[in-house]
């Protein structure tokens, strides 16, 4: 679900194609058009993933659920909600990706979800600005959606919050993120994997613009 790392442009963008007849489990999608990779990112690959969904898919669709989050083999519901809903929060849309606000370690920001993230990350100005400290230091190779690979901080976030409700320790990177930089939204924070893991469930209602765990 939606590649925000990276850009999907230069030498490593092919062009586009429409591709007929898409099937996803047993769900038939129809006709989509997608874009094509010269080279897919080396992690995806190595895992057996051969494309990214976005919200052209997703919003075929008026709610969908990650289930089992916190287990090795997780679900996907398209047009349901998790059995027990105990949370909602407002989000938005823009340059086909979903923003929320909340805060860090008691900050203002701005969210953009990425559940084909493996990490979250936060932009680097947004944690000089504020002067963050991170738990745990260390360093890490990132790659994008345009394959190139790079060297970035890495460390836990004391605190993440949505309306009062607090998430600790999240493991994060420290990155500038191309996609949001082009939107303008350079400061926001992408949530990836290494936040959701942290639920047992995941919603998102496009209808009613809200996501919740």
């Amino acid at each position: 679900m939606q590649g925000a790392t990276g850009e999907v442009s230069g030498n490593n963008f092919l062009g586009r194609t429409t591709i007929d007849n898409c099937q996803l489990g047993t769900m038939q999608l129809g006709s989509l058009t997608v874009s094509v990779l010269d080279a897919f990112p080396q992690f995806l690959k190595s895992n057996g993933i051969t494309g990214i969904l976005g919200l052209d898919v997703l919003k075929q669709y008026d709610k969908v659920s990650f289930i089992d989050l916190d287990k090795k083999d997780g679900l996907v519901l398209f047009g349901g909600l998790p059995a027990s809903v105990t949370t909602s929060f407002k989000m938005t849309t823009s340059g086909g990706l979903f923003f929320t606000d909340g805060m860090i370690v008691g900050i203002p920001a701005l969210f953009v979800f990425d559940t084909g993230a493996r990490f979250t990350t936060i932009s680097s100005d947004f944690i000089k600005e504020n002067k963050i400290n991170l738990k745990n230091k260390s360093t890490r190779n990132s790659s994008g959606i345009d394959g190139v690979t790079k060297k970035v901080e890495a460390g836990l976030i004391e605190e993440i919050s949505f309306d009062g409700k607090k998430i600790k320790d999240i493991e994060v990177s420290i990155a500038d993120v191309s996609a949001l930089t082009a939107l303008g939204q350079g400061h926001a924070t992408l949530l990836g994997m290494s936040f959701f893991n942290k639920f047992k469930s995941v919603y998102f209602h496009f209808e009613k613009s809200e996501w919740g765990f």
